[in-house]
């Protein structure tokens, strides 16, 4: 299985084509669906990045002031990661590839660190990036150079 960083040139376009045949089209009639498609995904990756970024900060505004005991340094070195990975998201609003890896890594080094079992959490944590990713891919590779709306 190809890494998201491999994803061959040719499935962007297939998606793309997908769409447009779904839609009722062809590819020279409705022109915009793959324009159309690629803001959805920017935006779902934005909305979720948003939701993820207030959560996280719920959970430091209700949990540090009730904190009973100081951190230790893994709880210090999981919270930097954490940290890491929320303005990692936040910044893939402008730049979605590097961003989006750099909020990965920190996310995989996390749970590294504290051990995590969740892996759901870490899902929906890991969804936002791999929407930013794909719109980078589909943006850079199906249409060239597409500025970014919105």
């Amino acid at each position: 299985m190809p890494s998201l960083t491999e994803i061959p040139n040719g499935f962007s376009h297939h998606l793309l084509e997908r769409v447009n045949e779904s839609a009722g089209g062809r590819t020279e009639r409705r022109p915009n669906t793959g324009k159309i498609l690629i803001s959805v995904i920017r935006w779902t990756a934005r909305c979720a990045s948003i939701l993820i970024a207030l959560t996280f900060i719920a959970f430091v505004v209700g949990e540090v002031p009730n904190s009973t005991s100081l951190p230790n340094l893994r709880d210090w070195i999981g919270m930097t990661l954490l940290i890491a990975a929320i303005l990692g998201l936040l910044c893939a609003w402008k730049w979605e590839f590097p961003a989006a890896l750099i909020s990965l890594f920190a996310i995989a080094g996390f749970v590294a660190v504290t051990n995590m079992r969740r892996f759901d959490v870490v899902a929906i944590a890991v969804i936002p990036n791999l929407l930013f990713i794909l719109d980078w891919k589909l943006r850079h590779s199906h249409f060239g150079a597409i500025p970014k709306a919105g």
